[in-house]
């Protein structure tokens, strides 16, 4: 994308192609609307002043307040103070055609204060429909394709000053004309014919910025003294764990510097940065666990929460995995969960098509990592309201299926049949008489637990090989995720059920890994939102290369997932009766909030766009079992199941 012309400074591109007017009376304003109301394009760009000290003040709407408004029509840049003038007379320019950065901030806040724009485009969904890469902020894009070189430090200036400087004034006026440039600039490149299709993919990701605009203003009501409680039994249990690991030697880390030094020298060992934990597991562990441990992409021994989960079977450093665990769900979920609320809620920010397969990313806080167990059933619905969820099951397995067109995936869900239950069967079937009482004697001869632990294991080989999972690694996935222990000859054995199972979607893999080689990228299957492959994704290790081989298969699994749940959100939006909103999502679960009493409708209403997604991603395919809905006061606890009409 980038241009052959010199590259040049903000301000000198700004007095190259705008002259910038600050409005601060109503004579002004009326001129300046009387000349927006002729353009075909508005460039639209805010600033926000803080309401409060909260950490997120001046982002989220409810604790921030418009000071500036900059509009650009090509010529002009009007830089309007909302403090002076107000925020009513965007009004009579609502139905005009606007272009913000990150347009999503623009809307909330412009939603928040009454105002809702008819046609809002984004500039950075465009690049990430055209680029294939999230976050793409005005900065590198303005330098890409436009060569010019900006300064982003006013960005946290004082916008709540009184008076405001001349160089705030031309910084904030810079970002709505270059977003216009950039509007015309990727418009251009989505005509060329070739390219076309980038349009509808843009349209569609433009689609979702309503509803979630308004999921982001809605909030999740938090049960505070119930999150304290929470938070003073992970300490507990953290402080348990780190008594048991004294009889290594080992102590927490001080928060004081100077202790922490001065203890250091005395010779005292501590568990908390990656580097403390390699060390103790490099002394305490066998050369052959060491040999299959998972390894960091720098090689080191990986320490995460999860990895170190799989000590519980190793007594002398099984402490040091729940301590892990502990620490990591205070540092997530603890009081920085606490410092984010505001007057009892918290306000996830979501941003469309914010990881690589076009998923949702979340942030501040991240709602799709929360703890597994314990701890959901502090987000609460309101006096008088419930949460209705529902979570599109197996759906991995399901797009697979379709995208691939195996007719045993298909016909088992068209039938009901469970796929984990399936595999775990013909697990069973494949063991030798006396491989099969000796895994029976493991459980006392209760053959239904043993069943129950080859439906773990077997998710792990369906859920793990559905990505071209190696012997070794689906060993680890299994472990890891399941704790499900294999041999590498069970993993290479079960390789080849699967594969002989569902062999036309072993087929599919191979097809789409070698398209994928050839063009160098891959697309979703509804909308086509691409992920280009450049050299930095095939990369040197331990001497060889390594080419994208598991993203290529992937990519358009949990793309066609998510274009599912995004269609679900477009049409429950659109159709939601009064009373009803989307509260939350992740990944492949949606909850809604409603009155009591319409619990039911909502519930259908759930089905029916999840049912709409399938249908219009994959047309003409079952939509029986894709999902069960139930209903609950809080979020743990939606077990109460409604009813539905299955299409």
């Amino acid at each position: 994308m980038n241009s052959s012309t010199p590259q040049i400074s903000g301000n000198d591109f700004l007095k190259q192609h705008a002259i910038v007017k600050l409005i601060d009376c109503h004579q002004q304003l009326e001129c300046a609307i009387e000349q927006l109301l002729n353009a075909d394009l508005i460039g639209i760009d805010i600033e926000t002043e803080k309401l409060s000290d909260h950490p997120l003040a001046g982002l989220i709407p409810c604790i921030s307040k418009i000071r500036l408004v900059q509009l650009y029509d090509g010529e002009i840049c009007y830089v309007i103070d909302n403090r002076k003038l107000g925020l009513r007379w965007l009004e009579q320019l609502q139905n005009k055609c606007f272009v913000a950065h990150n347009a999503q901030f623009e809307d909330c806040h412009l939603v928040h204060a009454g105002v809702t724009l008819t046609t809002l485009h984004c500039s950075m969904l465009m690049a990430r429909t055209l680029v294939g890469k999230d976050n793409l902020s005005l900065a590198d894009l303005s330098f890409e394709a436009l060569d010019v070189v900006i300064d982003k430090s006013l960005q946290v200036s004082d916008w709540g000053a009184q008076s405001l400087s001349s160089e705030q004034i031309q910084y904030a006026a810079l970002d709505a004309v270059l977003t216009f440039k950039l509007f015309h600039q990727f418009q251009k490149l989505m005509a060329i014919p070739e390219a076309q299709h980038y349009q509808e993919t843009y349209d569609f990701l433009l689609a979702l910025q309503r509803p979630t605009t308004k999921q982001l203003l809605l909030g999740i009501e938090v049960d505070e003294k119930a999150h304290h409680l929470v938070i003073d039994e992970w300490k507990r249990l953290q402080a348990a764990a780190l008594l048991e690991l004294s009889s290594l030697g080992l102590m927490a880390r001080p928060d004081d510097n100077n202790e922490y030094k001065a203890l250091k020298k005395q010779g005292k060992r501590f568990i908390s940065s990656a580097k403390d934990k390699q060390t103790i597991l490099s002394e305490n562990l066998s050369d052959d666990i060491l040999a299959d441990w998972p390894r960091t992409d720098s090689g080191g021994l990986k320490t995460d929460a999860t990895t170190l989960a799989t000590l519980e079977n190793h007594p002398s450093l099984r402490a040091m995995g729940v301590y892990s665990a502990f620490d990591s769900k205070l540092s997530n979920y603890g009081e920085k969960l606490s410092e984010l609320m505001i007057n009892g809620k918290i306000y996830p920010n979501y941003r469309i098509a914010g990881m690589i397969t076009g998923r949702f990313s979340c942030t501040k806080p991240n709602l799709q990592n929360q703890p597994r167990s314990g701890f959901k059933y502090i987000y609460r619905a309101p006096e008088g309201h419930v949460f209705v969820g529902a979570d599109l099951a197996q759906v991995e397995l399901r797009v697979a299926g379709l995208l691939s067109n195996d007719p045993v995936i298909i016909e088992s869900y068209e039938k009901g049949i469970d796929l984990h239950t399936a595999m775990a069967e013909d697990i069973k079937s494949k063991m030798s008489p006396d491989k099969y009482q000796s895994e029976l004697d493991k459980f006392s001869g209760d053959e239904s637990k043993l069943m129950k632990h080859l439906r773990q294991g077997a998710k792990g080989v369906n859920f793990g090989l559905l990505y071209g999972s190696g012997a070794k690694g689906l060993q680890g996935y299994c472990k890891n995720t399941y704790g499900v222990e294999l041999s590498l000859e069970e993993a290479e054995e079960y390789i080849t059920i699967f594969h002989h199972k569902y062999a036309r979607l072993t087929q599919w893999q191979n097809q789409i890994v070698t398209h994928s080689r050839l063009h160098r990228e891959v697309e979703s299957p509804y909308s086509r939102l691409t992920r280009h492959f450049d050299d930095k994704d095939y990369y040197s290790k331990n001497g060889g290369k390594t080419e994208p081989f598991t993203v290529c298969m992937n990519y358009p699994v949990q793309s066609g997932a998510w274009e599912i749940l995004a269609l679900a959100i477009i049409y429950i939006d659109k159709h939601a009766p009064d009373g009803v909103q989307i509260s939350h999502h992740v990944y492949d679960e949606l909850v809604l909030i409603c009155p009591e009493a319409k619990k039911a409708e909502a519930s259908q209403l759930l089905y029916d766009g999840f049912a709409h997604g399938y249908q219009t991603v994959f047309p003409q395919c079952s939509v029986k079992g894709i999902c069960e809905v139930s209903w609950g006061y809080n979020w743990s606890e939606m077990n109460n199941p409604i009813d539905i009409i299955e299409l």
